[in-house]
């Protein structure tokens, strides 16, 4: 007969620990039970975000999360506590494998909500523990320290033995983050050196990601102030913004999305926008002063109310396109031009025939894209001062990579997602055209995807009575809020797990109307070691974070 305490082994033991001492087997059954008994069977079953770590050193400016500038992290062999107590509760709730209820992308866990997982340096303790889980974990970083010895052995180990656990490893290539400004040269050597080492994974297998490493690209969006309104002139209706018209068929009030539209960019007005049109469709020969590009639109809505979307026909996805905001109580109004640089480059290089020259030619094609493109002299001003600076950076990567600059245009290499969205601390991009943070300026592919739902975020948090700096602790993770519907004394001056329900697109935690959804907090300082906490000086010696 099997003997009981090796049968509890079984269940809390990860896949790559040969056997655990008494101590850290009763460790992990008590905190177990303690999870089955205070957490719902969802919680595991549609968790979508487990975070080992919050706060972030890098300071991006853009921050979609609104990190805290404190790190705050739990060591390995608490991550493992933890991840054997989940083994339990799963086995005991009858949960197949972590995350597997989710409706998009189940069975993949994200680390990272207001931290940058790539400079964690117990990743390999996490990784392995959501693989004994049944999961695998979708990274994404914007590099780390090519000084820091620790963290490159731990990634070239976690590629050696881990490959299976990931779900996808993302490097933001951006112009946001604190050190691309001060340190830019070690920045970059940095962000090579942490894409050379998944270098052979480069690729994505397939369109959702769900293996392999690919590039992103943020920058700053090119919105102009202004207040678009909808004319209705003869047989069309005309959406009217700075040099911008959007002229579309006549339509009923039903009428939301529309197969054929133009936009027009440099004409004198409205109307002599519509007679261009007029011309057009009657085979005439229009003027050459102005821009005429054909497309479809929609008719869209977010919680600041109506605003229209024009989308060129070479577009790829729903966020590639032109967006106008009618001002009005909520906000100021102003016109979104969200189209794609590097679509649009590569049409211009396809157009004309030429094969894109090796890094540092390429800058050239690069400037005689936005100068042969018929822009209006802003788009123009906007694509040599925010597009070039990231053209020439990605350019030096594939260099270093012994990549050719024409795989700039595989989206499988470098992700076409668009512009940054407004969320957190890049709200300060979005004032004119959203009234606060998380207001979505272009249609989500996710809500798009028919899988919006809620699902679960889990994170570590040293409760205290005493309101923090939000700062230093960042709105994403401050427990604090939540005062009114937890009793916290019980809490107080314990580190606890801290599970959220949270919207799946934006993974909030709070409703449109302003209430909170559920929550529960379990203290774990029985269990596990304290915080591990740096400020940036401190983060800055240990090399938690690049280009230093």
């Amino acid at each position: 007969m099997m003997n009981l305490d090796s049968l509890c082994d079984d269940i809390v033991r990860l896949n790559d620990e040969e056997r655990l001492s008494n101590e850290e087997l009763q460790k992990r059954l008590r905190l177990g039970r303690v999870i089955v008994a205070k957490l719902p069977r969802d919680v595991l079953g549609n968790l979508s975000v487990w975070q080992p770590e919050v706060g972030c050193l890098n300071r991006c400016l853009f921050c979609s999360q609104e990190a805290g500038i404190h790190l705050r992290m739990l060591d390995g062999v608490s991550v493992r506590t933890l991840a054997g107590a989940f083994r339990f509760a799963m086995k005991t709730l009858d949960i197949p494998f972590l995350s597997c209820w989710k409706k998009y992308k189940p069975g993949i866990v994200f680390p990272y909500l207001d931290n940058d997982i790539g400079s964690y340096p117990y990743l390999l303790d996490y990784i392995a523990a959501v693989d004994s889980l049944g999961g695998k974990v979708r990274l994404s970083t914007i590099g780390w320290s090519r000084k820091n010895i620790l963290l490159n052995n731990m990634h070239r180990t976690i590629l050696q033995k881990y490959t299976h656990a990931l779900a996808g490893v993302r490097f933001s290539l951006s112009s946001y983050s604190y050190a691309w400004h001060k340190n830019h040269d070690e920045f970059i050597l940095d962000f090579i050196n942490s894409i050379k080492t998944y270098r052979t994974l480069l690729k994505l297998k397939d369109q959702e990601g769900h293996s392999g490493a690919c590039i992103d690209i943020d920058f700053k969006p090119d919105i102009i102030p202004c207040s678009p309104r909808l004319l209705r002139i003869g047989d069309y209706h005309v959406v009217e913004a700075d040099s911008y018209y959007m002229v579309l068929p006549a339509f009923s009030e039903k009428d939301n999305v529309f197969k054929e539209a133009w936009l027009l960019i440099g004409v004198e007005n409205a109307v002599t926008a519509v007679g261009q049109i007029e011309k057009l469709r009657n085979g005439s020969v229009y003027g050459c002063t102005f821009h005429v590009i054909h497309g479809h639109a929609d008719f869209l809505l977010n919680e600041d109310g109506l605003y229209y979307g024009f989308y060129p026909d070479l577009s790829r996805h729903v966020t590639d396109g032109i967006f106008f905001f009618p001002g009005n109580a909520k906000r100021q109004g102003g016109l979104l031009n969200a189209c794609w640089p590097l679509r649009e480059m590569e049409d211009f290089v396809c157009a004309e025939g030429v094969t894109l020259p090796a890094f540092p030619k390429a800058l050239e094609t690069c400037h005689a894209f936005i100068e042969d493109a018929n822009y209006s002299p802003r788009r123009k001003k906007y694509l040599l001062e925010s597009f070039l600076p990231m053209f020439s950076a990605i350019c030096r990567v594939l260099d270093e990579l012994e990549l050719s600059p024409d795989m700039l245009f595989d989206p499988l290499l470098v992700r076409d997602r668009g512009v940054i969205r407004n969320s957190g601390r890049a709200y300060f991009e979005f004032r004119r055209i959203a009234s606060g943070p998380n207001i979505m300026v272009v249609p989500d592919p996710l809500l798009c995807s028919e899988h919006p739902d809620q699902v679960w975020r889990m994170f570590p948090a040293s409760i205290s009575t005493t309101l923090p700096d939000t700062g230093s602790m960042g709105r994403k993770s401050v427990v604090v809020n939540s005062l009114d519907t937890l009793d916290i004394d019980k809490f107080e001056d314990h580190l606890c797990l801290v599970a959220w329900a949270v919207d799946a697109p934006s993974h909030s935690h709070v409703h449109r109307d302003g209430s909170v959804r559920e929550e529960y907090v379990i203290p774990i300082d029985d269990f596990t070691a304290p915080l591990l906490v740096y400020d940036i000086v401190a983060g800055k010696e240990a090399g938690l974070l690049p280009g230093r």
